[in-house]
């Protein structure tokens, strides 16, 4: 998300109410997260910070930091979630110094937002966050998702994925699937397809979302 979008994502997350179907369908996402354990915590691109938000709840010890460009979208955060949250940092996630600036976290997370990049500003957002983070996991949707939400999303493959990480040295990654819930999702994608095998294929092994983890080599990797 550039800073030219700012103020339209604000307005996309004016109504927005929390729903644990949010949770449910990206819960083994999270799960990775809170199996992991981490004591510090900055979900980037934060929105309304949903799921760093039930990780806070599942983890109450975590020290939560949320990032955003969009100054209105931290305002509205800071003020709905409180105390929860221990920093509050509007960064521009391709400012290479702004993030390098930034504390070191345990585990940098984000849902939804690396489709928003295109693959130079992809890959240099992983190489900003160089030293900053033991784990850098992020949850995108996947070429299998059938519809574009909102804004600019590419739809990358596993195969996609895996060519454009392969492009930043010194890092170990893993990129994989995870089982969709959100069958409304499911269905619109199954009618899309033309054969009736490829449909049933899609509803019951297909996913909707890549999730990717990332380590700098010379971070821990566990």
């Amino acid at each position: 998300m550039t800073t030219s979008e700012n103020g339209k994502w604000a307005d996309y997350y004016a109504g927005h109410n929390r729903h644990l179907s949010n949770i449910i369908l990206h819960f083994g996402y999270l799960l990775s997260i809170l199996w992991r354990r981490p004591k510090t915590l900055l979900e980037i691109g934060c929105g309304t910070a949903d799921h760093s938000l039930f990780l806070k709840k599942m983890s109450p010890k975590i020290e939560l930091g949320l990032l955003d460009n969009d100054r209105k979208i931290l305002d509205k955060a800071k003020q709905e979630c409180g105390s929860a949250v221990s920093g509050i940092y509007p960064v521009d996630l391709l400012d290479c110094s702004a993030v390098q600036s930034l504390p070191f976290f345990d585990v940098v997370m984000s849902q939804g937002v690396m489709e928003h990049f295109d693959d130079s500003q992809f890959v240099q957002i992983i190489e900003n966050f160089r030293g900053k983070a033991g784990l850098f996991i992020f949850s995108v949707p996947s070429d299998n998702y059938p519809t574009l939400d909102f804004g600019n999303e590419i739809l990358r493959s596993k195969k996609d994925m895996l060519r454009l990480l392969s492009r930043v040295p010194d890092i170990d990654f893993t990129v994989s699937g995870y089982f969709d819930i959100g069958l409304k999702t499911k269905l619109v994608g199954a009618r899309k397809r033309k054969w009736l095998l490829k449909k049933l294929y899609y509803l019951f092994f297909g996913s909707n979302h890549l999730v990717v983890k990332i380590w700098h080599q010379k971070e821990a990797h566990k």
